[in-house]
């Protein structure tokens, strides 16, 4: 019994101790990437000066490498070009190919893009947390909130009251209400003027009966504020402009 727990252990440990030789090959990778974009200083460094502005899926197979290089401008070493295919693809910092979660880079120095992907990202993370770098750390969180950012904003769009991503995109709700306004910000009979910061009967609840029926009035696809704000705005020549801010 006791030996085989010591094989046990020998054979969790060897696959351990594999897979942080993996990582570290790839990082070694990542590095002479790094060197490639600025010799003159710690490749470390140059990671730092590296911030997320575009996180996408990017199929290299359909020849959507080669619209993301020419219109983001990304730089070597990230693309080659691939004779096999006949079209410029792009390449991971660590000089992989083939990648199709692919995340951009801008550089803060000098505003030139390069490309890392999705697997490379999970290295460094490991990376940082085996060599307890904090600066790294700091730097991945950083990427991580605004690959997050990016995510919720290709599906859910701003909430007209508390002004968040909250609001699903392309989704058609019973109640109209609920596809302008988050669940936070739609009560029962009211919601959320986000300029006057009250609760109020929202313009699409009925306001009467009409031979026994209940009567809307008003289009609640109009009303991003309660209507007394709107009529204030209004009178003072301004909704065009304070309603921008809903967009």
């Amino acid at each position: 019994m006791v030996n085989t727990t010591i094989e046990t252990l020998s054979i969790v440990e060897k696959q351990h101790r594999a897979e942080i030789d993996d990582t570290l090959k790839i990082y070694e990778r990542l590095k002479k990437g790094l060197k490639k974009i600025d010799k003159t200083q710690d490749e470390i460094h140059t990671l730092l000066e590296l911030d997320v502005i575009k996180n996408e899926y990017c199929d290299w197979e359909k020849g959507e490498h080669e619209a993301v290089i020419n219109f983001e401008k990304i730089q070597l070493p990230c693309y080659t070009y691939c004779t096999d295919h006949n079209q410029y693809e792009m390449l991971c910092i660590c000089s992989k190919k083939h990648i199709k979660y692919t995340t951009l880079l801008e550089r803060e120095t000098d505003g030139k893009v390069y490309m890392i992907g999705s697997s490379c990202i999970k290295i460094l993370e490991q990376v940082a947390e085996m060599k307890g770098n904090i600066l790294l750390k700091e730097k991945l969180e950083s990427w991580s909130s605004t690959i997050q950012h990016l995510a919720d904003v290709e599906k859910y769009k701003k909430c007209w009251g508390c002004m968040k991503l909250k609001v699903k995109k392309n989704s058609d709700y019973k109640d109209p209400r609920s596809n302008h306004r988050c669940g936070d910000c739609v009560h029962i009979n009211t919601v959320h003027c986000y300029e006057c910061k009250r609760d109020v009967l929202h313009a699409n609840m009925p306001k009467k009966k009409i031979d026994g029926q209940m009567v809307i009035r008003r289009n609640p696809l109009y009303f991003k504020m309660c209507y007394g704000c709107w009529r204030k705005h209004k009178k003072l020549n301004t909704y065009n402009i304070i309603i921008g801010k809903y967009v």
